[in-house]
């Protein structure tokens, strides 16, 4: 439950940064964003309301895909392993980069550039193996807390997204991310907030 805690809410706010800088840097992802949560007509969201929120979800997976909160993700190999002619004996630790296998040219389209829709029905690329996309981790190590994180982060920007517009204060800002402890913007990611 620590672990929940305390990891939980590091992570959570490291994807709400890295949504908020999407949404201020592509304007009409962020205008698809509001549309959709307004659609409810609602000033709080039910449970329901999250689960259908579709493209919020599509834009959070994206978010993760290209600054997700895990960098790194430590293992041990159960076993040994030959690995392109190098052997990795078991009990070695290894470590897993989310941030590498979530831009392979081999399996994503366009790797480098910002596409919710890649997570759409119609698409899935992150369907084409079972770790390519692995914000949360996978397997039996899979984060109990990805559920909720993105419950938050859809309450967030409901509350957030019906009352302000979000944009960069320079067009041309690119987010730098610093990644120990875990990733986060290294300037504070300066936002203009503007009433609706």
């Amino acid at each position: 439950m620590l672990g929940l805690m305390s990891a939980a809410h590091e992570t959570t706010t490291s994807a709400i940064v890295a949504m908020a800088y999407a949404l201020a840097k592509y304007p009409l992802v962020q205008e698809r964003v509001r549309a959709e949560m307004v659609s409810f007509g609602k000033e709080t969201p039910a449970y329901e309301d999250l689960e259908a929120m579709s493209y919020t979800s599509q834009v959070f997976q994206e978010c993760l895909r290209l600054w997700g909160s895990s960098h790194t993700m430590p293992r041990k190999a159960i076993r040994d392993v030959d690995y392109k002619g190098h052997t990795i004996p078991a009990g070695a630790m290894v470590f897993i980069s989310p941030s590498f296998v979530h831009v392979m040219p081999e399996f994503w389209e366009q790797p480098e550039h910002f596409d919710p829709d890649r997570f759409a029905a119609e698409r899935k690329e992150h369907r084409q193996h079972r770790h390519l996309y692995m914000p949360f981790g996978g397997g039996a190590h899979k984060c109990i807390g990805m559920h909720l994180a993105e419950m938050q982060l859809k309450v967030f920007f409901f509350n957030l997204l019906r009352r302000y517009r979000l944009a960069l204060p320079d067009p041309d800002y690119v987010m730098k991310t610093k990644y120990v402890p875990v990733p986060e913007s290294a300037d504070g990611l300066p936002l203009l907030l503007t009433p609706l």
